[in-house]
């Protein structure tokens, strides 16, 4: 997806936009999982000479290097829209003598977009339990080993 404006000839200002939009996006792990976050990523490149503009409205804080950029963001899965925006534009005037008074150029292009599911496996109930049993007999351990070592000792509140 691309938008490209500029030259001359006409004056005047000229734009060219395009933007995309994913709705009611639904993400639905296997059993045993459990969806953690959806990341998006978008890739791209704009530029732009003399008096043009390429704006981009993508999720996250696009990172330029030169002409190209990448934008990534993490999202609560429950999110169910994405969408991005690209322009560009320009000014034209033409001057007394028929050249060029004030111009532009600019471009921006959608190059990928990746969507990516992050999931977690989750315990199941007879794990969650045995997990739980241990931590009983852990610290009925404890607190009998306690209780045998103070009586031995004569401790006040212990029997001998």
């Amino acid at each position: 997806m691309s938008a490209q404006v500029g030259g001359s000839g006409f004056e005047g200002f000229h734009e060219a936009t395009a933007s995309f939009t994913f709705e009611r996006l639904v993400f639905a792990p296997k059993a045993g999982y459990q969806l953690t976050g959806v990341e998006f990523t978008v890739t791209g490149a704009r530029g732009q000479v003399g008096n043009g503009q390429a704006p981009i409205a993508v999720p996250g804080i696009p990172v330029q290097n030169g002409d190209t950029f990448v934008a990534s963001d993490v999202w609560h899965p429950f999110q169910t829209t994405f969408s991005a925006f690209l322009g560009a534009n320009a000014f034209y005037q033409q001057g007394e003598d028929g050249t060029a008074a004030a111009y532009g150029t600019a471009f921006a292009r959608f190059d990928s977009v990746s969507i990516v599911a992050h999931i977690a496996a989750v315990p199941e109930a007879a794990t969650v339990e045995l997990f739980l049993l241990g931590a009983v007999a852990l610290v009925g351990f404890v607190g009998r080993r306690r209780r045998s070592s103070c009586a031995g000792r004569g401790i006040q509140g212990y029997p001998q």
